[in-house]
């Protein structure tokens, strides 16, 4: 069973500088626990990033021109196995010029 809450907002914060943030819940429930497959030649591979939502991402925008805009962007994910048996945690940085025709 998958829950997931999302929730985002955008606002102006200065002269053309704009900001957003958007935060997401991911919590997983496994009430008849976890399927181990015996069979390794059908065993379906899937990986701890595909499982793990759960994250928190901030983006800067600012406006140039028309066509020329600054960004900057940041994100952090996290798990929350209750099991434990495993961890998943990854951070992203990034900064770039856009260019919109």
């Amino acid at each position: 069973i998958r829950h997931r809450v999302i929730a985002s907002v955008t606002a102006e914060l200065a002269d053309k500088l704009f900001g957003s943030a958007t935060v997401t819940l991911q919590l997983d429930q496994y009430p008849d626990g976890l399927v181990v497959e015996k069979d390794n030649q059908h065993l379906e591979m899937l990986t701890l990033e595909d499982e793990n939502r759960s994250s928190l991402q901030v983006r800067l925008a600012r406006a140039l021109s028309a066509a020329w805009s600054l960004e900057a962007r940041a994100a952090v994910w996290r798990d929350f196995d209750a099991t434990g048996t495993a961890s998943f945690r990854r951070e992203v940085v990034y900064a770039g010029i856009i260019y919109s025709m």
